[in-house]
């Protein structure tokens, strides 16, 4: 919770809105997919007190309380995502804030070959005819999805509204080991650092390891050393990192 308000409290020009008090001429207490204006009231308060530095630490518990009492899932103490308590307060500030009182019947048309912009131009006019505020002024956005009929090659263009996207993290795309080179020869061993791709094989380790500690391919032999145990190195744990 902490983590989403802290995002929230610092969109500066949202923050300047709740400030000035300017949702309180905006609160929406009819509209039924929203809280009575219960939770942008107290999330208006919070800013408020969060911006008027006259206390180090502020305890939102209050806006917790109105948000348990609309969602129980997030009631009591236990863990919850960040990102879903995040979605859930800004739909919830939206429809709160929600300028459009009665909200009239969209139809939904086909783009039928129509230019993209003139799409998407009358898909927003739409989306704004049931849904105004301050949330959908700042973060309300339009993603484009393409479906095509693999028969007839007929395309359906759409332009769906979004106030936020999920994601993925990017991945490391390659895999760094260390191997500790013993030689038979009982000298000191060494440590080398290897970057391998997560589809190498085991030759291409050892023509990397062959490049540094100057011996063979097919000499090395690769093997895990534990304690007193020396057994040879499966491909699994290759990829997990473990030190030879």
């Amino acid at each position: 919770m902490n983590a989403a308000v802290q995002c929230v409290s610092n969109t500066q020009p949202l923050t300047k809105y709740f400030i000035l008090d300017k949702h309180l001429y905006e609160l929406n207490r009819t509209n039924p997919l929203g809280m009575k204006g219960h939770i942008a009231k107290r999330y208006g308060d919070l800013v408020h007190d969060l911006w008027s530095g006259a206390s180090k630490t502020i305890a939102p518990l209050k806006l917790r309380w109105t948000i348990a009492k609309y969602a129980p899932r997030f009631n009591g103490f236990l863990q919850h995502d960040s990102q879903e308590f995040l979605a859930f307060l800004m739909d919830g500030l939206h429809e709160d804030l929600n300028r459009v009182h009665v909200k009239p019947y969209v139809k939904l048309k086909d783009s039928d070959g129509r230019p993209d912009k003139e799409v998407a131009q009358e898909a927003w006019e739409n989306h704004l005819l049931r849904n105004r505020s301050i949330i959908v002024d700042l973060f309300h956005g339009q993603l484009q999805s393409t479906v095509r009929c693999e028969v007839c090659g007929h395309a359906s263009v759409r332009f769906d509204p979004f106030n936020y996207l999920s994601l993925p993290l990017p991945m490391e795309g390659a895999l760094h080991l260390e191997v500790v080179v013993m030689r038979v020869d009982g000298s000191v061993p060494v440590k080398y650092g290897l970057r391998l791709s997560h589809d190498d094989q085991y030759s291409v380790l050892k023509q990397q390891l062959s490049e540094l500690c100057s011996i063979p391919p097919p000499r090395l032999l690769l093997t895990e050393i534990s304690g007193s145990t020396i057994k040879v190195l499966s491909l699994f744990q290759l990829f997990l990192g473990t030190h030879l």
